[in-house]
């Protein structure tokens, strides 16, 4: 917003004014009252123009610009309205302008120097201060003279540049790690990294691993995030250095925004706000560094899976097996009496049938399975977890059925039994079936009477092995009982005795195919049947009808066993079958087994009238005899082979554990060690090659030094030292800042090119004198990390991961690990890194408090009075861990101590996590018992027991921590919450309300850490002492105010412990006493 007067000289092109808005009094001899032109911004700020001269006849020149003078009368001239403007007098030392220009061997002028003019300095100053609307620029002094003259605007307008009289001298300071050697050396080592990975993958994939799962293992495994958790540290320098110092090389390359320069602060503000801040401030170097940093960080976690437990394999494929037990040639002895076959042998397999079905037997012995049957061989040399295949035979029973008819033949009844005497007529073949009973017959119920039989015959009487035939009928019997019916009356209608029926005749059959068997030391771990492929002979003189004999000749009542079993199923020839009631289904000893085997099977029975479906009944018949069949075969013709030609040559395996790369976890490390490498070629472009500060900003001295000569920044956050963010926010946010240096007066004589300054403007308008202090307004809570609620929760946390490794570990050792395991090498890393990813988490929570102590513990020593020069000049974030740990306890620092510990303590969690959780291969018994050998992911116990030690400290640092720390009824600095607490401006507010700054004087910017220590030295030579904390503020005004800053204390001499004031002979610094009429800055 322009003034009225300006808005006419706009239009006329005839006049130029300087502006200022502020209180007329403060104006001296009424001058306010003589201006040309005079009006209101607002109720109470008046914006006084006053005219300094005739404009170009050009017209071409912008409002408030002055002309510059043709001769010195003309700049005294406007030297001396100035001065009567300001009420000031202008000395014969300020009037001479002089400057002094020499050509350098390209041509170009180089500013010697040349005299400041005063008057200038304060019309600079207070028209700064005094700009009514922001798009007024600074005024401005030229090389060539003493006339004001405005930067370009700010806002609506190409972007402001430096002042051309800025001396353009070489400045040496660059930080140590942001330099292009450095990224060489970042490179160089990940390349390594990247080359040693990979060559120890080729070096496990051709050894089968590293070596065997020893105590090895352990170097082994955290070897790699522990290499990259030494390279991340590093790189911390490089971030730090490369976040601190982005506003001052922003302000270096030229002006820019207070909100990219003094007003921000990266090194308070998490990673990903701080790479989405840098790329919205396309600071390409912060944002680069911080991805970096992330980069490398995931590459330590995911590394932790880089290097596992694998399951090598070893194979010999010429391998000799002895059988064990072998098919027997002569079968004869199933069906004849022999002396190899006893009654009680052959009942064997139905006792094993019936032990199946009543729960005595869960697995099958060794040698058969649930339909067929196969040769075994001996794996008692085997070493421990290896395999032994080899091919053997299997018989294979099965039974052909087709579909029947039922004819009734004759029917006899009486109270005691009942006979039905029918026959089955199948294409090619008819068999009688005699269905007898005592319940056959109908009792008057409602519900009809099932029966469900079975038996054996030749084809048409034939006594053939080839015609033998199984037959099974299942049908509905209407079988009436009464005084009327005579014993030997005969019934020779069909629909009057059997209403429904389902028959069928099953011809019994065997095959012979060759199987691979899997054994281990112990035990059978699978059998492959593979592809069908053509089958073998069968046995000589076993005849498949052998097999069906053998299974009905089980049934041998002279044994007691099954004798106690045939009992049973007579108990149910009056009610029918139990699982069928209350329908009555009357069944016969073999239909009692199958029927049991079929709910052992699938665990429930189908509803009675269901079996008259022919494919149900079918598949119940079939799937029994091949059962059955299978444990005739196994009991009565596999046996101890007699004759010389029992081996086979098979396969072994053996599978044991070792040390060796995880190529999912490998590959997936370099992945990301490539990504850090190409960040950090990216970063050879943007990093600075040259220096851009005379000294190293990131102490507090350091940092004073730098700010001595910015008379416009410590002027407009003077009284701030003590307010909140949105003081210095609403003092700054308008204006630009750089930096330069500006070269010395004519008179003064020294080997530096001149006085280092941050330059800015405009900056809004205040109503106060410079003296004023703001209240009492910031946030004194810690920050947001360091509070008691976080502080709380971290603890509970850390706790909580101590007892869940306790408890995980107890389930590991009990249940022989946590879970199964496959061979995926996606699976293994994913169960490594997750708990890494765990651990991380809280690392970097710990990571956070140290960095938050670090920051602000020169504060805290300030505050806590304990402050000396170590304190200004000690910076705990720029520095190496030995180094920070070494000046924290020379500085008896202990929360710094302690948060750098916790930190050393927590980084190597997630090394040790590595370690922690590894597979291994477990006995039968503690896993599945279907599997010999499974992996499983186990927790070890000595990683386990250094996981909690290393928690406990965690633990034990952090809680010392919370007591060390100020909370909230003691704080460090009023704006910790704030996005910016330790930005350039939020320093700055705390010096200038200080007398720090002051007793620097000129060339402190360019002096060693060495010679500033002498300037706070008193005439006996003892070094003062420095405070943070509230002071009674110094200046023109008679009214007390407190000022929040950094002051420094005199130890001895006169008036020993008291605050330094400014301009005091008595208590200057002993270097400073020869400079005392040019200390500082004047309000």
């Amino acid at each position: 917003m322009l003034s009225s007067g300006c808005l006419a000289s706009l239009a006329a092109a005839e006049f130029q004014f300087v502006c200022l808005a502020t209180e007329p009094s403060e104006l001296s001899g009424g001058i306010a009252a003589a201006l040309p032109i005079k009006f209101v911004v607002g109720p109470a700020i008046p914006v006084l123009c006053y005219s300094l001269g005739k404009a170009e006849p050009s017209g071409g020149r912008e409002v408030g610009v002055a002309r510059t003078p043709t001769g010195p009368g003309e700049t005294l001239d406007g030297q001396e309205k100035f001065g009567k403007l300001t009420g000031r007098e202008t000395s014969s030392r300020h009037s001479s302008i002089v400057q002094r220009a020499t050509t350098t061997a390209e041509g170009r002028p180089k500013f010697i120097g040349h005299h400041v003019d005063r008057v200038f300095d304060s019309i600079e100053l207070g028209f700064t201060m005094g700009s009514a609307t922001a798009g007024w620029g600074l005024l401005d002094r030229r090389a060539v003279g003493g006339a004001a003259q405005r930067l370009p605007l700010c806002f609506g307008g190409p972007g402001p540049e430096k002042r051309p009289e800025i001396v353009h001298a070489r400045m040496l300071w660059l930080p140590k790690y942001m330099r292009r050697r450095v990224l060489v050396a970042f490179i160089a080592s990940l390349g390594v990294v990247i080359a040693v990975l990979e060559y120890i993958l080729s070096l496990s994939n051709k050894q089968m691993g590293l070596g065997p799962v020893d105590s090895s293992r352990y170097v082994w495994q955290m070897a790699p995030p522990a290499v990259l958790l030494i390279i991340a540290g590093f790189w911390q320098r490089f971030e730090y250095q490369a976040r601190s110092t982005a506003p001052w090389l922003r302000m270096h390359k030229g002006p820019a925004d207070a909100e990219r320069t003094v007003l921000l602060d990266y090194v308070s503000m998490t990673r990903p706000a701080v790479v989405l801040r840098a790329i919205q401030n396309k600071d390409w170097v912060v944002a680069a560094a911080v991805v970096m940093s992330m980069l490398l960080w995931t590459a330590m976690i995911v590394s932790t899976g880089a290097i596992t437990t694998v399951l090598a394999t070893m194979t010999n494929s010429d391998v000799n097996v002895r059988l064990t037990r072998q098919f027997t040639a002569d079968g004869g002895g199933l069906v004849r009496n022999n002396t190899l076959f006893t009654p009680a042998s052959k009942a064997t397999s139905l006792i094993e049938v019936a032990a199946f079905q009543l729960g005595e037997l869960t697995t099958y012995p060794d040698g058969v399975t649930n339909w067929f049957a196969y040769e075994t061989f001996s794996t008692s040399d085997l070493a421990q977890g290896a395999q032994l295949t080899a091919p053997v035979r299997a018989l294979f029973p099965n039974l052909t059925c087709e579909k029947a008819s039922l004819s009734v033949n004759s029917v006899m009844m009486s109270d005691q039994e009942q006979v039905v005497n029918t026959t089955l007529i199948a294409p090619g073949c008819a068999v009688e079936l005699t269905i007898n009973g005592t319940g056959l017959s109908s009792r008057g119920g409602g519900s009809p009477t099932y029966f469900l039989r079975s038996g054996t015959g030749g084809c048409y009487g034939s006594t053939a092995p080839q015609d033998q035939r199984i037959v099974v009928a299942f049908g509905v019997a209407n079988l009436r009982s009464g005084s009327d019916i005579d014993y030997y009356e005969r019934f020779v209608s069909s629909t009057a005795a059997v209403t429904l029926s389902t028959p069928l005749i099953c011809q019994p059959g065997y095959t012979m195919r060759s199987i691979d068997l899997v054994r281990s030391s112990s035990q059978t771990v699978r059998i492959e049947l593979g592809s069908p492929g053509p089958t073998l002979p069968n046995l000589p003189e076993v005849h498949p009808w052998d097999l069906a004999a053998g299974m009905l000749r089980s049934y041998q009542p002279d044994v007691p066993d099954v004798a106690y079993l045939l009992d049973r199923v007579a108990e149910t020839d009056m009610l029918g079958y139990p699982a069928f009631q209350p329908a009555r289904v009357m069944i016969d000893p073999c239909v009692h087994f199958a029927l049991g085997f079929r709910m052992w099977e699938s665990g429930s029975l189908e509803a009675a009238e269901e079996f008259l479906d022919s494919e149900k009944l079918e598949s119940m018949i079939v799937n029994y005899y091949r059962h059955h069949a299978s444990l005739v075969a196994y009991t009565l013709l596999l046996h101890s082979p007699t004759w010389g030609n029992s081996t086979v040559t098979g396969t072994s395996i053996i599978r044991f554990e070792r040390i060796g790369a995880n190529a999912a976890g490998v590959h997936s490390v370099v992945f990301l060690v490539v990504a850090s490498m190409l960040v950090a070629t990216f970063l050879f472009f943007p990093v600075p090659t040259e220096g851009f500060l005379p000294r190293n900003p990131n102490t507090l001295i350091d940092t004073a030094a730098l700010l001595v000569h910015s008379k416009v920044l410590l002027h407009n956050v003077r009284g701030a030292g003590g307010a909140d963010s949105k003081t210095l926010y609403k003092r700054l946010s308008m204006a630009y800042f750089y930096t330069g240096i500006e070269a010395y007066e004519r008179d003064f004589v020294s080997e530096n090119e001149g006085y280092f300054k941050v330059f800015g403007g405009p900056l809004p308008p205040t109503t106060r004198a410079p003296e004023y202090f703001e209240p009492r307004g910031g946030s004194w809570s810690p920050p947001r990390g360091l509070s008691s609620i976080y502080r709380a929760l971290s603890l509970s946390l850390t706790l909580t991961f101590i007892v869940s490794l306790e408890v995980m570990f107890r389930v590991s050792s009990t249940n022989g690990g946590l879970s199964a395991m496959g061979d995926d090498s996606w699976t293994q890393l994913i169960w490594t890194v997750l708990p890494a990813s765990v651990a991380a988490c809280l690392t970097c929570h710990v990571g956070v408090v140290d960095e938050a102590m670090r920051a602000l513990a020169p504060f805290m020593e300030l505050t806590w009075g304990r402050g000396t020069f170590r304190t200004m000049k000690d910076s705990y974030m720029d520095g190496s861990t030995p180094r920070v740990l070494y000046h924290a306890i020379v500085g008896r620092n202990l929360p710094v101590l302690l948060s750098t510990l916790s930190w050393i303590m927590a980084a190597f969690i997630p090394v040790v996590v590595a370690a922690t959780f590894d597979t291994r291969a477990v006995a039968l018994q503690a896993a599945d018992p279907t599997q010999q050998n499974q992996r499983r992911l186990r927790q070890d116990e000595a990683a386990t027991r250094l996981l909690q030690v290393l928690l406990a400290l965690v633990f034990v640092g952090s809680a010392g921590l919370w007591f060390l720390t100020p909370r909230r009824r003691i704080g460090i600095l009023p704006r910790l919450h704030s996005e910016s607490p330790l930005s350039i401006a939020s320093v700055a507010a705390v010096l200038a309300d200080g007398n720090v700054v002051g007793m620097l004087g000129r060339g402190a910017e360019w002096k060693t850490l060495k010679e500033l220590e002498l300037m706070f030295r008193d005439g006996l030579h003892v070094t003062m002492r420095f405070r943070l904390g509230w002071d009674e503020a110094r200046g023109r005004t008679k009214r007390k105010q407190d000022a929040f800053g950094i002051s420094a204390i005199r130890t001895g001499g006169w008036g020993g412990g008291e605050s330094v004031g400014l301009g005091m002979q008595a208590r200057v610094g002993y270097w400073q006493r020869g400079f005392v009429r040019d200390w500082g800055w004047r309000p």
